[in-house]
């Protein structure tokens, strides 16, 4: 792929997983709980998108994303999300 065409979609992916861990708090939030659970990321995507994964994908995903091991995507501002948790 073009270089740009990586950096457009490494953005896109950067803004969707924001943009997924921001409305999972929400729902988190909405059902009492202190912390972000890998049930309220798997509700938002069923919901919000039609994308219905089992929950230990969704985990295992999770777990990648704040140990850094997906690459060449940037997910600074998604783990930066996890860190703010109210």
């Amino acid at each position: 792929m073009d270089g740009e065409v990586v950096v457009a979609m490494s953005e896109m992916a950067s803004e969707f997983l924001k943009t997924v861990i921001e409305s999972s708090k929400e729902i988190s939030k909405h059902r009492g709980g202190k912390t972000l659970e890998v049930r309220d990321v798997a509700l938002h995507l069923k919901n919000e998108w039609g994308i219905q994964i089992p929950v230990r994908f969704i985990f295992i995903f999770l777990i990648n994303v704040l140990q850094r091991r997906l690459s060449p995507f940037r997910f600074d501002r998604v783990i930066q999300v996890f860190e703010e948790r109210e």
